[in-house]
């Protein structure tokens, strides 16, 4: 909140493109970064969502590696969702993801057709290493949810 009252975010909205100024492949090392620069509005969350005709749409997802997401090849991967993770919470077990909250967000972008910016926590198809953390990897569409 101190960066923001100081301004030194740069962008304050929330996009379906490219956040201004930011291009695949940039890095960042905190998750806070991502806020700065509009690419994601959740410091603790990995997929973050706005509001449009009382629909929850999701706008951009973190694939921090917590999850067991798969990587497919460089232009396709399947995202877990949120919830039922038992490497985040100690008394959580494996279990399916719920429509629901984020995870409901992120159908609603797949049936109105929005593009999710996708921001990576670790390089998923090349195995480069950095000091990143987290790398922004471009739009993507979803085109399926598996129950």
């Amino acid at each position: 909140m101190i960066l923001r009252n100081e301004e030194k975010w740069v962008n304050f909205e929330w996009y379906f493109d490219h956040a201004p100024g930011v291009e695949i492949g940039d890095q960042f090392r905190f998750k806070v970064e991502l806020a700065m620069v509009g690419l994601h509005h959740k410091i603790f969350r990995g997929i973050y969502y706005v509001n449009i005709n009382r629909k929850n749409v999701a706008t951009s997802i973190v694939d921090s590696g917590r999850y067991e997401s798969k990587t497919i090849s460089s232009q396709k991967f399947i995202y877990v969702g949120q919830g039922g993770n038992p490497r985040v919470s100690i008394n959580a077990r494996v279990e399916d993801q719920k429509y629901e909250r984020d995870n409901f967000a992120l159908k609603n972008s797949m049936d109105l057709g929005y593009s999710v910016s996708v921001i990576c926590g670790r390089p998923r198809f090349n195995g480069e290493k950095t000091d990143a953390k987290y790398i922004y990897d471009g739009l993507y569409t979803v085109t399926n949810l598996l129950s």
